[in-house]
């Protein structure tokens, strides 16, 4: 027999004998149903029907700011570096929640 053979064999029963109990424990016993009874429904007590807040809208293109062509276009190595030199983008994340707070105040 090959080596891989005598060691398959073995392995083999093994996992055949974990499946198969698993699988009886899985049925229902002899002469139950298999299905259950659907749960009663919930009764909800009569009473004033709840008072809910008035819905605010607001749009998430309220603060939209339109792309500016006239401002021009840089060389992108030069504007990386730049931003490097600031404090990266979490300096640029700074301003603008400075300015949108700012926005908000003005409302």
């Amino acid at each position: 027999m090959h080596p891989r053979t005598a060691l398959f064999i073995p392995m083999l029963s093994l996992l055949v004998g974990m499946v198969l109990p698993a699988g009886a424990v899985a049925q229902p016993p002899a002469g139950a149903s298999a299905t259950r009874p659907a749960p009663a429904p919930v009764q909800i007590p009569p009473g004033p029907p709840a008072v809910r807040p008035p819905i605010e809208y607001q749009s998430a293109l309220d603060h939209y700011r339109k792309f500016d062509a006239s401002a021009g276009m840089e060389d992108w190595h030069a504007v990386n570096a730049r931003v490097q030199q600031r404090g990266g983008w979490r300096e640029y994340a700074r301003e603008s929640a400075r300015a949108n707070a700012a926005v908000g105040e003005r409302k």
